[in-house]
């Protein structure tokens, strides 16, 4: 039947971009990757499986001409409906078969315009002529609503393909953002960490330059009193020597006073004597006369 693949196909929204694959980025970039993978699994499992309702569906109306199974499968389609807004997981179901099983729909985009949307496709479909009770196609002729009866599934099916993308983008979107913005902060720890490592070289830099300054201050300290206490002890030495010649020149002084007043001793002693000989002398010969 013409246009059985009609909103089967992903359609890609402009200007949305997507994670690159080939790089090896840190952790929180690997989940970013690993759940858009699984949201690209999820999708292709929903479209498989969808296509397989409606061909199903489309096998199994001309058989039993039974409009109550495809009132069934409208029923199913609008609890999978409902469990796309409440239970974040679409279940699509024809008889036994399970479509999709725990589609994870974030809890920001519980509220998004999948009812909106299908509440306007119901009312164009009420406009053509089609009733909203449960025997909506009981009408006259069952080909006319068999038709319009798909029609309003792959309308359906379509819309929910539409809106699954909207909602992947959006995850996407967010991740991206959420992935930029710990770039950023990382590049801002990053730089402010670079600021403060540069600032600790400059002081160690600084402080190594100073301690070299202060040590050889006072290397040249210590030698300039190396060299005092040396002069100090050349000095001492010279004046020790002076000393020992000042008392050897006063020793010998001494003796030189010692010999002088023997000398004087003997010459007022001989002065004397000569005095008493004299007198001696004198004596005699007035003692002759």
């Amino acid at each position: 039947m013409a246009g059985r693949n009609l909103g089967l196909r992903r359609r890609s929204v402009p200007g949305t971009p997507l994670p690159p694959r080939g790089q090896k980025p840190a952790t929180p970039r690997q989940d970013l990757l690993a759940r858009e993978e699984e949201y690209k699994r999820l999708n292709a499992e929903l479209e498989a499986k969808t296509a397989d309702l409606v061909r199903q569906a489309e096998e199994v109306i001309p058989k039993t001409k039974n409009i109550g199974s495809v009132n069934k499968v409208q029923n199913k389609l609008h609890s999978a409906n409902k469990g796309i807004k409440t239970n974040s997981s679409v279940k699509l179901k024809y008889s036994d078969i399970q479509i999709a099983d725990d589609v994870a729909i974030p809890e920001d985009f519980s509220d998004f315009s999948l009812s909106k949307t299908i509440s306007k496709i119901e009312g164009q479909l009420e406009e053509e002529g089609l009733p909203e009770d449960d025997d909506i196609f009981s009408g006259v002729s069952k080909d006319i609503g068999t038709e319009a009866q798909i029609r309003f599934l792959k309308a359906k099916l379509h819309v929910m393909q539409e809106e699954l993308d909207n909602v992947v983008c959006e995850c996407n979107k967010k991740e991206l953002e959420n992935k930029r913005r710990l770039q950023k902060q990382a590049a801002s720890t990053q730089s402010t960490t670079e600021v403060r490592l540069n600032r600790a070289l400059e002081e160690a830099e600084k402080y190594k330059l100073e301690l070299s300054k202060l040590r050889q201050n006072n290397k040249d300290i210590a030698n300039e009193e190396h060299k005092k206490i040396e002069m100090l002890k050349s000095e001492n030495k010279k004046l020790e020597k002076q000393k020992g010649e000042l008392i050897i020149g006063f020793k010998k002084q001494l003796k030189l006073i010692d010999v002088l007043k023997r000398q004087k001793m003997h010459i007022e002693a001989a002065k004397m004597l000569s005095f008493t000989e004299e007198e001696f002398m004198k004596a005699l010969e007035w003692g002759n006369s």
